[in-house]
């Protein structure tokens, strides 16, 4: 699942680098399935994604991949209907075979990690929510090289997250 999005986000970053602006205001996105997050002004939603993704908002130096995945279709993968937003947030790592936490700041669970593509080198801060009718797996990412100056950008716009 991860892979996909690698080789798409590697495109896309690099394109966003050239085209994106900096410092405009904030604006908030509806990914049209139950959740809004607010963003600076200089991410452009990217509509014509073919990466399973629910949404994805790129800017210059950051993005953000949302997957909202139902507690049926977690269920038909052989998941519990009962499972706990911890255990979700497992089974995350463990499909994409991580090696890291599942940790929690300011109330919203979340876990890091590293992957590259054509030679660029990735740091994604994924966080995890939970809703009426499914879990919510939110990913922001930058190069890993520029994820000391974000992180904590990552944690405020995960703040901003509101699921319907």
């Amino acid at each position: 699942m991860l892979k996909r999005f690698i080789a798409f986000v590697c495109a896309l970053t690099m394109i966003m680098a050239l085209a994106a602006g900096c410092g405009a205001p904030e604006k908030s996105f509806d990914t049209g399935a139950g959740m809004t997050i607010t963003l600076p002004g200089n991410f452009q939603e990217e509509n014509d994604v073919d990466t399973g993704a629910t949404a994805c908002y790129m800017s210059n130096n950051a993005g953000v991949i949302i997957l909202k995945e139902t507690f049926s279709d977690l269920e038909a993968a052989g998941f519990s209907s009962d499972m706990t937003l911890d255990e979700y947030g497992q089974v995350v790592i463990d499909a994409n075979s991580l090696t890291t936490d599942l940790q929690e700041a300011d109330g919203i669970k979340y876990f890091t990690y590293e992957n590259g593509s054509e030679g660029q080198d990735f740091t994604y801060y994924a966080t995890i929510f939970e809703g009426s009718d499914a879990f919510w797996l939110v990913q922001f990412f930058c190069m890993s090289e520029d994820y000391e100056g974000l992180q904590s950008d990552f944690q405020e716009w995960a703040k901003t997250i509101k699921i319907s």
